[in-house]
């Protein structure tokens, strides 16, 4: 076989196409037994929307994210205003586990639509209940976030759970993006609805 200019070309394409390329926290050696590749311990952090920095017990720095397009509030400032605010609590709300959430809570007008000016971050023991308060043992729950109150609802964006032996309070995230409010009237009862988060 002739091995034409052409055929050279695709051969060099070819080997091109199956280098390995080094990214971020990885790093390439060549040795004549073949390629090391090593990766870093620690990967990067990802400062995802709705990421949830405690700060101690009692504060949490969250970074910005939107329900259906909205900013979401801490007392009012936006999260992504300068300076960031800050959500605080004087004493952890937990459950019996040690179990606690941040969650956003909002509230829908008369047509169940968003009403954007009432999204705010709290603090709660458990999201679907009433006052935040915990859930009483048997309580069924229904598919989607709850009905609360004059239209309101809360989804959560982080799990803490306090380590019994240390106190030590620790976040597991739930959210990683932007989310996007539905709400489904229940026909037979005038104030209440199925909230939807995707």
């Amino acid at each position: 076989m002739e091995v034409t200019r052409e055929l050279w070309g695709k051969a060099r394409a070819a080997v091109r196409a199956c280098r390995l390329l080094a990214g971020r926290g990885i790093r390439l050696r060549w040795t004549p037994d073949g390629t090391v590749i090593v990766a870093d311990a620690t990967p990067p952090d990802w400062n995802h929307p709705f990421r949830v920095g405690l700060q101690g017990a009692t504060r949490a720095q969250i970074v910005p994210g939107t329900v259906s397009g909205r900013p979401v509030f801490i007392d009012s400032i936006a999260l992504d205003d300068d300076p960031p605010p800050v959500l605080e609590w004087s004493k952890l709300s937990l459950d019996e586990e040690g179990r606690g959430f941040i969650a956003i809570e909002l509230a829908c007008d008369d047509r169940w639509q968003l009403v954007p000016a009432t999204l705010t971050l709290v603090q709660v023991a458990d999201w679907g209940t009433e006052d935040g308060s915990p859930r009483r043992a048997g309580t069924p729950f229904i598919e989607g976030a709850p009905s609360l109150s004059a239209r309101r609802t809360r989804w959560p964006i982080a799990m803490l759970r306090q380590r019994t032996r240390t106190s030590v309070v620790v976040a597991h995230q739930i959210v990683h993006a932007p989310l996007t409010h539905y709400a489904q009237p229940i026909a037979e009862l005038k104030d209440a609805a199925r909230h939807f988060f995707s």
